[in-house]
């Protein structure tokens, strides 16, 4: 069980709203490794790309602020390997 408040209706609400378009989910499961927060799997149907979605109980969270802000840092500063 990943957490009451992630139920399938959430998560399509969650991933619908992320990538702009309606989507269905087909499953969704916890991914280990990471440092900080829940990290989820979430797999879509219909050829979507499944998506991964990192979450925190608390909101606003510094630490979950800081992870996305370094991604971006990241995204922003290394080389597009396509």
């Amino acid at each position: 069980k990943i957490d009451p408040h992630l139920n399938a209706q959430n998560l399509v609400k969650i991933c619908t709203e992320a990538l702009s378009e309606e989507v269905n989910v087909e499953r969704a499961y916890i991914l280990t490794g990471g440092c900080l927060n829940r990290v989820i799997g979430i797999d879509l149907k219909n050829n979507v790309p499944s998506v991964v979605l990192k979450v925190s109980p608390e909101k606003g969270d510094p630490g979950l602020r800081h992870e996305y802000a370094v991604l971006d840092f990241f995204k922003k500063n290394t080389a597009d390997l396509k």
